[in-house]
């Protein structure tokens, strides 16, 4: 538990199969000292539930309050195909104003 002050918070932006992925790979490697805070997931049947023991959210609470508050240094896009192109640029330029980096992971 040592040097737990150099984590970086993330959140990742996709409760499906392509975001358990994305949480696997960066939690796999030790050295990363990431600290996935929640998913974020428009599946309402999703949202309040836990995967692999972390929570999923709603959209609504990303808010520059809440990015603020978690320290929250990137929010990490991993959707799965279905969502096209231009729906995906509408939520991250969303997220533009905040003070956070914008990853998207490719399908």
């Amino acid at each position: 538990k040592k040097d737990i002050k150099f984590h970086k918070n993330v959140i990742i932006y996709g409760a499906g199969e392509s975001g358990i992925l994305t949480h696997n790979a960066l939690t796999q490697n030790t050295q990363n000292k990431i600290r996935v805070l929640g998913y974020i997931d428009n599946d309402n049947k999703k949202v309040g539930k836990q995967i692999n023991g972390i929570d999923v959210f709603s959209r609504r609470i990303l808010t520059e309050e809440f990015i603020l508050k978690n320290n929250i240094s990137e929010i990490i896009f991993s959707i799965n195909k279905d969502i096209s192109p231009k729906k995906l640029r509408i939520l991250v330029e969303r997220l533009v104003d905040y003070p956070v980096e914008v990853k998207i992971v490719p399908p």
